[in-house]
């Protein structure tokens, strides 16, 4: 056996000892230094060289099959100044990948609460900075900008370094599954395709049978709901209308064909048979179908025709009806509020004094004159009536009032200044009115100066 071996390693990597390195014992040192820079495995801080076991293991697992390797104990001949010192990773086994691959995903789990957690630092002055808005202080943007946009950029950083050492880890259990799969025998392996493929089978049987549920589940209650439906139909083809809606509205949140539309025809129906035709044929104008059978098409065709006819009939009745109203109305009524002031005249009190007064009236920032018609019965005015722009505004009806009969009194004192009306001299305010009403705005206008001045 030499003992001088001048290689760039100082015989490092001279496994057989004799005396030089050879090819396959530098193959073997590019494996070792390719592991421990990619760091697939956990450095040993506590080993400072390769033992013998190490060199066996990392023997079997890379050397080539065509070539035998003495199994002899290395030697290394430099001084312990020179050899360089390498971390050796712990090895991979079949029994300890669990563990590493759990050590993995609690990494990634943790990695997630822990950037959850410190999130709700910056989120929290983000939400209290939201929260504060007032919108009297000219400073709240400022403040605004400053403490919501760096909450944004706080949490920008913390979920960039959490995603940062997600995916690292993320890597880290790719290789390590990667790995794991080398050290499996072939019987192993297809063991585990085994074990998918079954698994693939049993979670495919799993998803088809929940979806065959949920078909079977919806056949079923679609199956219902037709049955209803069509003995709701039914129900409507021999008249029975009020128990078809009541059918009709258990299932019309299903939106099932044409239930709203049946329930409109119903609707009509009943409204008919009561008399409504005004409401019935406003329902039948709001029916629309989609699902009707040539027959029954026909069927609500000659319904919609029938109620057209009958509500034209109804409309000329109850126009011929309004109109004998108003003339009745007209004719042995009295002028009332909204009256034409054309047909004043033509009520059964007869026609007003020619003697028609005059005021005025301020409509949307207008000024109209208003007319004050005048009913008398002998020399009393039984009934008043104001007019406005051709239209009765305002009436009084003294037809009940006692007759007071009209005495002035004598003028035992000249006017003073305070009255200048003499109010003294008038039995009631009507009588001062219609002495006095060009000075008045209108009746009331002198009602409370005759009021406030009579004694």
């Amino acid at each position: 056996m030499s003992s001088k071996n001048d290689d760039f390693l100082g015989g490092l990597f001279d496994l057989d000892g004799d005396g030089k390195t050879s090819l396959d014992e530098e193959y073997i040192a590019y494996k070792i230094f390719e592991e421990t820079t990619n760091e697939e495995l956990d450095d040993d801080p506590d080993d400072d060289d390769l033992d013998d076991d190490d060199i066996e293991d990392i023997e079997s697992d890379i050397v080539p099959t065509y070539h035998t390797v003495p199994k002899a104990a290395p030697v290394v001949k430099s001084s312990p100044s020179t050899i360089p010192t390498v971390s050796v990773p712990s090895k991979l086994t079949k029994e300890n990948y669990p563990n590493l691959r759990n050590a993995s995903r609690f990494s990634i789990a943790i990695s997630i609460i822990i950037g959850l957690v410190i999130s709700l630092i910056p989120g929290l002055v983000m939400w209290a900075t939201v929260e504060s808005y007032d919108d009297k202080n000219t400073a709240y943007w400022f403040v605004f900008l400053l403490f919501f946009g760096g909450g944004l950029v706080v949490l920008g950083i913390i979920w960039s370094t959490v995603i940062k050492l997600i995916s690292e880890e993320c890597n880290k259990l790719h290789d390590l599954k990667e790995n794991y799969l080398k050290l499996l025998s072939e019987e192993e392996l297809s063991a585990i395709r085994k074990k998918k493929r079954n698994s693939g089978i049993i979670t495919a049987c799993i998803f088809g049978a929940v979806i065959a549920g949920l078909i079977t589940i919806s056949a079923v209650n679609t199956s219902k709901l037709a049955n209803a439906y069509d003995k709701a139909v039914s129900l409507v083809d021999i008249g029975s209308y009020k128990e078809a809606k009541e059918l009709f509205e258990e299932i019309e949140e299903k939106n099932y064909h044409d239930t709203s539309a049946y329930i409109l025809l119903c609707e009509a129906h009943i409204d008919y048979e009561r008399g409504y035709i005004s409401s019935a044929y406003y329902d039948m104008n709001k029916v629309r179908f989609s699902y009707l059978s040539s027959e029954q098409d026909k069927v609500v065709n000659d319904f919609v025709k029938t109620l057209k006819a009958e509500y034209d009939v109804y409309l000329k009745e109850k126009s011929e009806a309004d109109a004998k109203a108003y003339r009745d109305r007209i004719t042995y009524g009295v002028p009332y509020v909204g009256m034409s002031e054309s047909e004043i005249k033509n009520t059964s009190l007869g026609a007003p004094s020619s003697n028609v007064r005059h005021n005025s009236e301020m409509i949307n920032g207008e000024r109209y004159i208003a007319n004050l018609y005048d009913f008398k019965s002998g020399n009393k005015t039984i009934f008043t009536a104001r007019c406005v722009k051709g239209r009765v505004t305002e009436v009084w009806d003294h037809r009940s009032d006692p007759v007071v009969p009209y005495t002035p009194k004598k003028n035992t004192k000249s006017k003073s200044d305070d009255d200048p009306y003499d109010v003294n001299d008038y039995s009631n305010e009507e009588d001062f009115y219609y002495d006095h009403y060009d000075d008045f705005f209108d009746y009331y206008d002198a009602e409370d100066y005759y009021n406030e001045h009579h004694k």
